[in-house]
């Protein structure tokens, strides 16, 4: 039988994520700047059918233009249900894509606080970094 160590103390459960920034080690979260996101997230993820399959299973997109883009970011920006971010790269501060929370998920979410999925993918943007927050 291995030994076993010290108990460990109990660690603050995160609330509920809000409309504000995150501050992670490789990016942060903000809330939703639709004419300043779409116009940077726009030509990630739209362009060729490759980028596109990334809208495949999404109940939205994609849009037909960069102003379409927006407008459904200014019907988004301000709905709690689901929550949107955008993704930012911590050191150029550059769109990466957008994370959802719905609430009937967000307990879930609130215990590990690791993003897993944002659109567009990485390799639209270059090499892959870890996006952890």
């Amino acid at each position: 039988m291995l030994p076993v160590g010290e108990p460990v103390s109990l660690v603050d459960v995160p609330g509920q994520p809000q409309r504000r920034i995150y501050e992670g080690q490789f990016v942060h979260l903000a809330p939703v700047q639709p004419e300043r996101d779409a116009a940077e997230l726009y030509p990630l993820s739209h362009g060729s059918d490759d980028v596109e399959a990334l809208w495949t299973y999404m109940p939205y997109g994609p849009f037909a233009d960069k102003t379409d883009m927006q407008a459904w970011m200014a019907d988004i920006a301000l709905e709690s249900d689901p929550l949107f971010l955008t993704v930012r790269q911590q050191d150029t501060n550059a769109a990466n894509g957008m994370v959802s929370f719905p609430a009937s998920r967000r307990r879930i979410v609130a215990w590990n606080w690791a993003i897993s999925g944002t659109f567009p993918p990485p390799s639209a943007h270059g090499p892959i970094r870890r996006q952890r927050t």
